[in-house]
């Protein structure tokens, strides 16, 4: 019996992995009857997991800790909601010409098909990160509002869906701001505390496996096999999105050599 490790975590939600960890420690932590022997010297040799698992829980611990405080930050709320808007805004912005390429009327039309160029290079910003999102998001209005479409953006009145656009997008801006500052003055990042549990979960699945591997008398394998069990629920979940990340990226790729249109590498999360 050999108990795999979880593998690009970070396809997990905060809920998700914390989900994950907390139900990991929880069957690690089931009591295990200890084994019968007439020389209790013959167990020194064996790996007893009993309290091995005291600095994950201090890890996971503290990082839930940090979670907490993250979330009851003033910004947080209104950030996720600010968030989802723009985004919506974006692709409302983007499908609204890509509409008017078909328009009855010809110089409408015109105006729209001369921002494909800009409608395709900006293409994909659901899979980035916020931070670059922002930065995608106002290259996009600075495009826009460029001399070289002046024209265009007149013809399709585009000045108050881009207003509102800019004045969600520099909202966001302003709060992820104040959150970055609110969060220097906690003691350790979330992320950082994130990263501290992932790597003492590692730790103690080394652990697990040196005693599955070399214990004579403690026997763990049934443990083992529940760990196994929600490793692989979580892998699966984790690779399914990256099959449908890594399949709409070679999608749109495809786009692009079809139309003969540079592919956006804008901010790109790898």
């Amino acid at each position: 019996m050999f108990l795999k490790k979880l593998t690009y975590q970070a396809n997990l939600s905060i809920v998700e992995l914390d989900q994950f960890l907390s139900e990991f420690l929880r069957i690690f932590n089931s009591p295990i009857d200890e084994p019968t022997v007439e020389d209790r010297e013959e167990l020194l040799n064996d790996v007893c997991l009993k309290n091995k698992g005291r600095f994950f829980e201090e890890a996971l611990t503290a990082y839930e800790r940090c979670i907490k405080r993250v979330r009851k930050m003033d910004q947080t709320e209104t950030m996720t909601q600010t968030s989802k808007k723009r985004l919506r805004l974006l692709s409302g912005h983007i499908s609204y010409i890509c509409a008017c390429e078909t328009d009855n009327n010809e110089e409408v039309s015109a105006a729209a098909l001369s921002y494909k160029p800009v409608i395709d290079e900006f293409r994909g910003y659901s899979r980035l990160t916020s931070s670059a999102q922002s930065t995608h998001i106002r290259r996009y209005i600075l495009t826009l509002r460029s001399e070289k479409y002046a024209e265009a953006f007149a013809k399709l009145d585009l000045e108050e869906r881009t207003n509102e656009l800019e004045e969600t997008n520099e909202k966001y801006i302003q709060l992820a701001s104040e959150r970055a500052a609110e969060q220097e003055m906690i003691p350790e990042s979330p992320s950082k505390m994130r990263n501290q549990c992932i790597k003492a979960y590692r730790y103690l699945v080394d652990i697990i496996n040196f005693a599955l591997q070399n214990n004579k008398f403690f026997h763990y394998d049934e443990m083992a096999i529940q760990l196994a069990g929600i490793t692989q629920n979580a892998q699966e979940l984790i690779n399914r999105r990256r099959n449908v990340s890594e399949t709409e990226e070679d999608t749109e790729n495809q786009e692009n050599t079809v139309t003969g249109q540079p592919e956006g590498s804008t901010d790109k999360v790898s």
